[in-house]
Formats: C-alpha cells, structure tokens, sequence
C-alpha cells in the first residue's frame, strides 16, 4: 500500500452545491506518483454524516464522474440524505507504468484507505462504485489489498473488465470455444457477448507493461503475466466478509467487459447479488435508468 500527501494547488470544485475540491498526491511502491483531483460534496457534518460514497469513472479514470446529469443527481441527492459523497479525476491514466494491473490498483487502493481514515466520520460505512475500469479498481482494491476490512459496500457496474485480461488479449481455452460466462438464469442477452478486448480499451490494458503493448501485439510471452494480473486469479483473495458487493450489468451491454466480469463476479464466495438493466449499454451511470439503480443500490445498500 501507499500514502496520500495533500497538495497545496487549488482545483476547480465544479458546479454541484457544498462542494470542495483537493489534489491529492498518489505514491505507491515501484509506481511514479500521481495526482487526483478530489471533489468532496457533503451537506451535513458532525452525528448527521451517515457514511461516505466514493464514485470513481470508467476508463483512464481522468474525469470526474458528475460530468454526466444521472450522477450529478445521484450525488445531491446522497448529499440531502446526509452521506459525503467523494469523486476522484486522475491526473493520468491510472493504469500507467511498468510493473502490471494488479501494482497499478494500488494507487486508488491507497486513495480510498485515505478516504477512510480522514474524510469518513469514525464507525460509519464507507461504500464505492464505480463503473467498468472504475469497478476494476474496487475489485483491486478488494481482491490484492485487503480493503475488505475498511468498504462496507461495494457496487462494481459494467464488469469489472479487468477480470481475465489475459483470455481478453490472447484467447485460449475455454475462451475460443465461447465466453458465455453469464449464468443461464441470469442471461438477458439477444446475441452472444464479446470476447476480445475492445481496440479502445487497447492502450488502457497495455499501460502498466512499460511499453510492451502485450494485449495489442498478442503477445503470448506475456500470458502469464496477464493471468497473474487478472482479478480472476490464483493471486486474488474472492472472500470479503464485511463488504457486500453488488454487480449491476446493462441488459445490452455485449462488451469484453461483461464476460470477463463475470469470470470474476462467480469466483466471489462472500455476500454478493447481481442486477441486470434492460436496454442499458456499457455507460450504466449515464442513463437515467442507470443513475436510478445507482441510487437505490447505494441508498440501500450503504449503511
């Protein structure tokens, strides 16, 4: 794990009321610092606080996740029930370095132990969510640093993508015989799911290899590295016994994200459920419906 330095530099708390705004230092062994930009909304103080919610965005995870108006009403609407509600922008991609995916979670690991021990009220819940590449790092989080003991509630949307990197990048067995990795009683899809990594999300996976680019080159060299590096693996701890974890999927979402999610969502053997939304594609927190189930898992879940 790592430690957190708040800098001086001001930052732009952006348009939501009782808002303010941080930069936050990132260190975390063998990875070059980074900063955060930290967004904190709360509306009450003191007793009132009923817990903190950090919300963390997909993808190279440099915005902020009130971009979009589902959550800018997520998070006034947390804020009026009395939790503080935490955004986080990386500076630059989170994934970015050399030493793997798995090193390259220890960044927003270390930001969220930090969220504990200093913006939530002592002996309240502390919940995140995050949507695809943003659920990723809660599974980290979870799954390779032992934040199960700090996160109450966990609502991993849109994968995590992160699940089999290596099957993503490189195929192989079971995977070219199909991924159909959704339980058939849970299956809302009309046609089948993606298998490969998608060649947006290339340089997001390929960031922490130093250069290697294994998941566009194919480099079967680099499939055990991938493997070790997926949350779907003999590396990863799938027991959290104080954190309840809620994986919501969009009914047409049919990216990588889902069938590689599910490869780990299923080896998860502590509390979970899962939820599927008609209609809704890949951006759960950019649809009305997905700000909506957002709100209800987190208003429900987080206590």
């Amino acid at each position: 794990m790592g430690s957190v330095e708040v800098r001086p530099e001001a930052c732009d708390a952006g348009g939501l009321p009782d808002t303010t705004c941080q930069v936050w230092r990132v260190r975390c062994p063998d990875l070059a610092d980074l900063d955060a930009r930290v967004r904190i909304t709360s509306s009450v103080s003191g007793p009132n606080v009923l817990g903190t919610v950090v919300l963390g965005s997909g993808g190279s995870g440099t915005g902020f996740v009130d971009a979009q108006p589902p959550m800018q009403a997520l998070i006034q609407d947390l804020a009026q029930r009395g939790y503080r509600v935490v955004q986080r922008a990386w500076s630059s991609r989170w994934t970015d370095g050399d030493s793997g995916m798995a090193r390259s979670a220890c960044r927003y690991a270390t930001l969220l132990r930090y969220v504990d021990t200093t913006v939530n009220p002592p002996r309240r819940p502390l919940c995140a969510a995050g949507n695809s590449a943003g659920g990723s790092e809660i599974a980290y989080a979870l799954a390779r640093y032992g934040l199960e003991r700090s996160l109450d509630f966990a609502l991993i949307s849109g994968g995590p993508p992160m699940g089999r990197i290596d099957l993503g990048c490189l195929g192989g067995a079971p995977w070219d015989n199909g991924c159909e990795t959704v339980p058939p009683e849970n299956y809302v899809y009309d046609r089948p799911l993606e298998c490969t990594v998608a060649a947006a999300n290339l340089n997001l996976i390929d960031a922490p290899y130093g250069g290697a680019q294994p998941c566009r080159l194919h480099l079967e060299s680099y499939r055990d590295t991938l493997h070790d590096d997926s949350l779907d693996s003999e590396l990863s701890d799938f027991e959290y016994p104080n954190t309840h974890v809620h994986f919501m999927y969009g009914g047409a979402d049919y990216s990588f994200a889902t069938s590689s999610g599910h490869m780990y969502a299923l080896r998860v053997t502590s509390s979970t459920e899962f939820s599927y939304l008609p209609g809704v594609d890949h951006g759960i927190p950019n649809t009305t419906a997905g700000g909506a189930a957002y709100n209800d898992a987190l208003t429900a879940g987080c206590r």
